[in-house]
């Protein structure tokens, strides 16, 4: 489901898009509108040490982080405030869908055959 939380109301202020907000919610809508004031997803917010799409990744925002994708030139090497990829919050959380469109991104050369899914190690 995509929420369209592009401007906030609170009492007088209008309160403007968040790249991160939109990646813990899933927001399509606000990240495009954040895309248009100039936000990046690279951008690393010192909040929480980490950028918008390692949060898309730790929230399993699945539609924001194919948007993302697809609207901006996502940095899948970034490295946020422990030295994690993207990925491995994908991973961590067993989200073979991240993990996947994560691979394609990191390692163009690398053939696929449609329909593979990464495995998962048993713990």
């Amino acid at each position: 489901m995509i929420k369209s939380n592009v401007v906030r109301n609170i009492g007088e202020s209008r309160e403007p898009p968040d790249i991160i907000r939109a990646a813990m919610n899933d927001d399509v809508a606000e990240l495009l509108a954040a895309l248009r004031e100039g936000a990046s997803v690279n951008d690393i917010d010192h909040r929480f040490d980490m950028n918008a799409i390692h949060m898309a990744c730790i929230r399993q925002s699945h539609n924001f982080l194919f948007a993302a994708i697809e609207n901006t030139d996502v940095d899948v090497w970034a490295r946020d405030g422990m030295m994690r990829v993207a990925f491995d919050h994908c991973f961590a959380n067993k989200d073979t869908t991240g993990m996947q469109k994560l691979f394609e991104l990191m390692y163009p050369d690398t053939p696929s055959p449609e329909g593979t899914v990464i495995p998962m190690p048993e713990r």
